[in-house]
């Protein structure tokens, strides 16, 4: 699994292949088919495997900021400004944009993870700052430029501030 996870960030999902990552972990076809019944249940882990890591990651964000007002909105938008540095973000990313399983996957853990956050992330301005922050994503992930990337982030987090 870390293999094919390696070729994922380096490559994306689509360039795993029995082959490769028998090869890069020095296994056999048949130490690998011992392991995973097939090459889409080894992509289905890794991305499972980063779409957990994604999620820890913004558990602990969210551990950190003692607002419960938008505090999955400043998590998401603080990682999707950090992702162009993560290459787990970044081939989550590219896989959830590529792949319709993934898209669903992706959707269900979205929905799961705002149920379990109240209210308090419903807002217009909180959609629209996580909307927001998953163009950041998208354009991180296709190498597109962002300018003033600062100010920018700026402003999606002050979309996510208690109403006076």
């Amino acid at each position: 699994m870390e293999s094919a996870a390696k070729m994922a960030i380096d490559h994306g999902l689509s360039s795993i292949s029995v082959d490769a990552v028998s090869a890069a972990a020095g296994v056999t076809r048949g130490g690998f088919f011992h392991h995973f019944p097939n090459k889409q249940s080894l992509i289905s882990a890794v991305f499972n495997r980063l779409l957990e890591d994604f999620g820890s990651t913004i558990e602990s964000q969210m551990a950190s900021d003692p607002e419960p007002h938008g505090r999955y909105t400043r998590a998401y938008v603080e990682l999707a400004f950090a992702a162009r540095e993560s290459q787990n973000a970044l081939a989550l990313w590219k896989s959830i944009i590529l792949d319709s399983e993934f898209n669903i996957a992706w959707a269900e853990w979205q929905l799961a993870f705002l149920a379990r956050q109240g209210h308090f992330e419903n807002s217009t301005s909180m959609v629209a700052a996580r909307f927001a922050a998953d163009g950041i994503c998208l354009s991180d992930a296709v190498g597109a430029t962002i300018p003033d990337r600062p100010a920018l982030k700026a402003y999606l987090l002050s979309k996510t501030v208690p109403p006076v």
